[in-house]
């Protein structure tokens, strides 16, 4: 029996191959123990190969973070003194801050790259995904 998939020998899992047996033998096809191993192990391994990838974060994101428009008030003579007042507000540290979590928002990821634990997968399984690289 060649079998290779990385399934630990726990309690559950044992459990979960017994019920494979037992539903392998309720299809009524006569085969051999072996064969039924080998189906009810291969079923298994997919199944656990599932869930790993749903848990598996699959790729990098870039993330565009905006500051909501916020309005600081200046006293000044004109648009240019205001612009200069508020630049130097700006560099303040204490500017900086004052900010917190509500002052920004985030509504467009895009997709960057697969991650390295996703790609390591696809190229030891040898998937063909479209459109990445």
């Amino acid at each position: 029996m060649n079998v290779n998939y990385n399934l630990a020998l726990t309690k559950h899992n044992v459990d979960k191959l017994i019920e494979k047996l037992k539903a392998e033998l309720d299809t009524g096809i006569e085969q051999t123990l072996e064969n039924a191993l080998i189906q009810a192990s291969r079923e298994m391994a997919q199944a656990q190969d599932m869930v790993e990838i749903e848990e598996m974060k699959k790729y990098e994101f870039s993330c565009e973070i905006e500051m909501y428009p916020m309005v600081q008030y200046i006293e000044a003579n004109t648009a240019e003194e205001a612009v200069e007042i508020m630049e130097r507000e700006i560099e303040d540290t204490g500017f900086m801050q004052d900010l917190d979590s509500r002052d920004f928002h985030c509504e467009v990821a895009n997709q960057v790259k697969m991650t390295e634990e996703y790609k390591k997968y696809v190229d030891d399984n040898k998937i063909k995904l479209g459109g990445t690289k």
